[in-house]
């Protein structure tokens, strides 16, 4: 007897992967631990992980959200103080540098009324509409803003 005779008739194998073939001429069912590692064999587990990174995606977006937030109104209220000690000093001055001093200061009240009565979510809808509406004055903000901000970095 050869070697090879403990195995199946070489006709009732499948090429490729050597699988037996049933007498229909398909091959056997392949179970889940028959797969080759790394394949995954239906719902074994893959819901309950994606479930999983759902919810810490969502809870780490929650975090960025409400420390947003936080930084939002910091920067309001950062804004107000620097807004009312330009207005003390324009106050002291005469001429052009006053009425400089009282539009920039107003400027900054505003920009601070406006973070302190929008969330974050508002705004950011408000920024991308602002972006369709002005395309190219939008492009010249985030040009200036990311050179002053490459600079504070350095």
């Amino acid at each position: 007897m050869s070697e090879y005779s403990s195995r199946s008739d070489p006709a009732k194998v499948e090429p490729e992967s050597g699988t037996p073939v049933s007498s229909g001429g398909t091959p056997p069912p392949v179970s889940g631990y028959d797969r080759p590692t790394g394949v995954s064999g239906g719902d074994s587990g893959q819901p309950g992980m994606t479930d999983q990174a759902k919810e810490k995606a969502a809870e780490y977006g929650d975090k960025a959200q409400e420390q947003a937030e936080q930084a939002k109104d910091q920067a309001a209220s950062g804004m107000e103080r620097a807004a009312e000690k330009i207005r003390e000093r324009s106050e002291s001055m005469d001429g052009t540098p006053a009425q400089a001093g009282t539009k920039v200061a107003e400027g900054m009240e505003t920009a601070a009324s406006y973070l302190k009565e929008h969330s974050t979510t508002e705004m950011w809808t408000d920024l991308e509409q602002y972006a369709k509406e002005h395309p190219g004055q939008a492009l010249a903000g985030a040009v200036v803003t990311g050179f002053l901000l490459g600079r504070i970095l350095r």
